[in-house]
């Protein structure tokens, strides 16, 4: 009778004990995926010596391109060494997008030829949308954008516009350039979800209605492909440039300082 009684108390311990592991995991999912939307904002800064701006070689058209003081842009050091065009944007696949972002989804996003370089050097768009090139300059670009789904090299007359459509991501930034004026170089940054942010002139950026939970980012600047930073927030993905964040629903978590040095830009 004991034997029987002690067998009959294990069978009714079992549950319990699944039912707690089941409710562990469920708590964990729970952390990863919450209800609500959040912002990520923080400012990328360097950490060592800012380098001077390379001057370009401007050898075509030098009575329009020659009057403008064009520079090497691969690498932007702003006030209080901010790293401009620093690029930010969610890897996590299968991510709820918030609905502020459906009236966009259509939009068409410009990159401008203008004073012989385009505008903005590094430029956000996502699958749905229409990168419209501008040619805002009084002589003839080419935009030759080579990648791997955006592809295309119209030429563009002074005050004429052509259109691409894009319908694919791409795995790394599109490289844009015009042949006709060498020194002429962009990105393009093409995402399958609209959490993306490029890097202001000061080094802050802002991602406004993530979702809630942990999300992993990539990070990439140019001159150095995918970034390594460091910030006590950031948790390291097990990626080059990839981290790991949690968000807290209806918060802003500021990451305040990321820093970069000067080896990772390569620019030491």
């Amino acid at each position: 009778m004991a034997a029987a009684l002690k067998i009959r108390e294990g069978f009714s311990a079992a549950p319990s004990k699944a039912g707690k592991a089941a409710e562990t995991a469920s708590g964990a999912t729970q952390l990863k995926r919450l209800e609500g939307w959040a912002t990520l904002k923080g400012r990328f800064i360097l950490d060592g010596s800012a380098p001077s701006p390379a001057a370009l070689t401007i050898d075509k058209d030098q009575a329009v391109c020659g009057v403008h003081p064009l520079f090497n842009e691969s690498l932007v050091i702003g006030k209080d060494k901010g790293i401009a065009n620093v690029v930010i944007y969610v890897r996590t696949p299968k991510i709820p997008v918030n609905k502020e972002y459906e009236k966009s989804a259509g939009d068409s996003v410009t990159l401008d030829n203008k004073g012989c370089r385009f505008e903005p050097h590094v430029q956000k768009i996502r699958i749905g949308q229409t990168l419209s090139v501008k040619n805002s300059d009084p002589v003839a670009h080419n935009t030759n954008v080579g990648g791997k789904n955006l592809q295309g090299n119209p030429l563009i007359p002074a005050g004429a516009t052509a259109e691409f459509k894009v319908e694919g991501p791409e795995s790394t930034p599109a490289p844009v350039s015009c042949n006709i004026h060498p020194w002429m170089k962009a990105r393009v940054v093409v995402t399958s979800n609209p959490y993306c942010a490029v890097s202001g002139e000061d080094g802050t950026f802002e991602i406004a209605d993530l979702p809630a939970g942990e999300l992993e980012f990539q990070i990439w600047q140019e001159n150095a492909g995918a970034l390594d930073v460091k910030n006590p927030d950031l948790q390291p993905a097990g990626g080059a440039g990839r981290f790991k964040v949690s968000l807290e629903p209806g918060k802003e978590k500021d990451l305040k300082d990321i820093t970069v040095s000067t080896a990772a830009l390569k620019a030491g």
